[in-house]
């Protein structure tokens, strides 16, 4: 089993993303010393192209059974990791992250203190931008580009709050909190191949047929006792 600690899910291009994580057995005991090697994993780019070979990812044990990942995204937008162990988590630890471009660094915070005082937008705004966006003269040309620049991202943070609810409801199952899994299918291996895996929004409704927000269907292709060639998770 594998459980997911902490750490900002937003990031820049071209810096290191660094996650934690902690592994345990079935009975719920931290499992350290791991060889890395056995990890296996499948890293997204913002189109969905798989860049396993690409881009390099790096696991390391902290310590006692608490591990880190870390890569270097190399395009904006949302990166999806998802890390595999045959033995512990054939299924996977999940997490998306967000990159931003470097060359706009203003936080979601600032932003939002734009939003929640119209009258001081352009002054709030401009005061919490990096040196280098607004130069000493003041030009007009630059601060237009820049208030567009602005404008743009706050337009971007308007979205439909239902939507955002669901798709964190989902994400909050995706890294194992409140799922239920049932209809498991063993090989002559007894490897699990297949299962339906259901996301609930509450943990009182888990294992019923009441606010599920997600159905999935968890195949792998075994390869002997405790080993897989492939493993997916798809939406039902």
């Amino acid at each position: 089993m594998i459980k997911f600690i902490s750490g900002p899910l937003t990031y820049y291009i071209n810096r290191e993303v660094v996650d934690n994580f902690t592994v345990t057995d079935f009975t719920g005991n931290l499992v350290p010393n791991i060889d890395p090697s056995e990890f296996t994993w499948n890293l997204y780019d913002p189109t969905g192209l798989d860049t396993s070979g690409i881009v390099s990812v790096y696991i390391t044990e902290l310590s006692n059974g608490s591990y880190r990942s870390a890569f270097t995204p190399d395009s904006v937008g949302s990166w999806y990791l998802v890390i595999f162990h045959s033995v512990y988590f054939p299924w996977g630890k999940s997490q998306s992250y967000w990159i931003l471009d470097t060359t706009a660094e203003i936080t979601v915070d600032k932003i939002v203190d734009g939003i929640e005082q119209p009258d001081g937008k352009l002054d709030s705004i401009y005061e919490k931008l990096p040196d280098n966006k607004i130069s000493d003269s003041h030009d007009t040309t630059s601060i237009l580009d820049t208030v567009v620049l602005i404008d743009n991202k706050i337009d971007n943070l308007s979205l439909d709050t239902t939507s955002i609810s669901t798709d964190l409801k989902r994400v909050l199952g995706l890294v194992h909190e409140n799922i239920f899994i049932d209809m498991p299918i063993y090989d002559d291996s007894s490897n699990l191949i297949s299962a339906r895996l259901r996301i609930y929004s509450t943990s009182s409704s888990v294992g019923t047929d009441s606010n599920i927000i997600g159905t999935y269907l968890v195949t792998a292709d075994g390869n002997g006792p405790g080993k897989f060639n492939t493993w997916k998770q798809i939406i039902m």
